[in-house]
This record gives C-alpha cells, sequence and structure tokens, in this order.
C-alpha cells in the first residue's frame, strides 16, 4: 500500500527549530499521523500470515519506524516509480500478482492499481486512481481505511 494520503491524511508537516537566541542551523522534522485502527488492522494481518508493504516516494524515517512497529513485511520508501517495488513485493512474497490487494489514492498509484488483483482507492482519491480500482473505500486516507468492509 501507499502510505502518505492512504494510511496518513496526506498532510506533510514539516517543523523547523532553531537556538533559543535563534543563532545556529535550523532543523527540520517531519511528523506523521497514523490511525491506531490501521495499526491494529495491520497487526492482526501479521498475526494471520498475510505479508504487508508499504510503497512510498517520500524517504521518511517516521514510516520506517512505524513499519518496524508494525512488522511490517515489505517497506520500499523513496520510491519514484513504484513498479519495480511491486515487482519485487511480490517476487518475494512468492505470490502471483492475482494473489495481491494493493491500496493507494493518487496518480502514481494507478500502475500497481492495474497490476493488483484487488486495487482500492481511499475515499478521497484521485478520480483517476478511481477508475481504475476494483474497490473504492468509504472512509477518507488516514481515518482506518485499512479497517474497511469489502
Amino acid at each position: 500500500m501507499d502510505v502518505d494520503g492512504t494510511l496518513t491524511d496526506g498532510g506533510v508537516c514539516l517543523i523547523s527549530s532553531t537556538a533559543a537566541d535563534g543563532s545556529g542551523a535550523a532543523g527540520v522534522s517531519e511528523m506523521k499521523i497514523f490511525d491506531a485502527r490501521d495499526g491494529q488492522g495491520l497487526s492482526l494481518a501479521n498475526t494471520m500470515g498475510i505479508q504487508t508493504g508499504f510503497i512510498t516516494g517520500r524517504r521518511s524515517p517516521a514510516v520506517a519506524k512505524r513499519a518496524e512497529e508494525l512488522k511490517v513485511t515489505f517497506v520500499y520508501l523513496g520510491q519514484a516509480k513504484k513498479t519495480q517495488a511491486f515487482e519485487e513485493c511480490v517476487e518475494k512474497a512468492g505470490v502471483s500478482k492475482e494473489e495481491v490487494a494493493y491500496m493507494g489514492d493518487d496518480l502514481p498509484d494507478i500502475p500497481l492499481a492495474q497490476r493488483a488483483g484487488l486495487a482500492i482507492s481511499v475515499a478521497d482519491g484521485a478520480d483517476e486512481l478511481k477508475a481504475v480500482c476494483h474497490y473504492i473505500t468509504q472512509r477518507l486516507a488516514g481515518r482506518a481505511v485499512l479497517r474497511a468492509k469489502l
């Protein structure tokens, strides 16, 4: 699945910090908000033996940490083009593309949705993605979309 705009509401919160007196180099931190119910869903999937994966265009320590906490099987960060990561996931998982469900929210997710056996868009996803998906959630991005009923 995608992360930003799927497991999060798509907002990117960058927090800058400087020394109290304004001197020194500014630092920037990133903040992401994940729904705990999605986390529980991923944990339950792991317990049931379902392999999960994140394929995202951004490089994010927050996403890497969340994936580690939830024992996400496949984690691909900084993927400008997501197709190669998708193909690697399918191969490493030892499944066919028809056995893969993929969830996303925007244009870079279209090639993966077209390859997956079950393509899912979040309710507020791009219309172009929705047009190629088998299912559109009733829930908005970042609002427990993984817990949506199929």
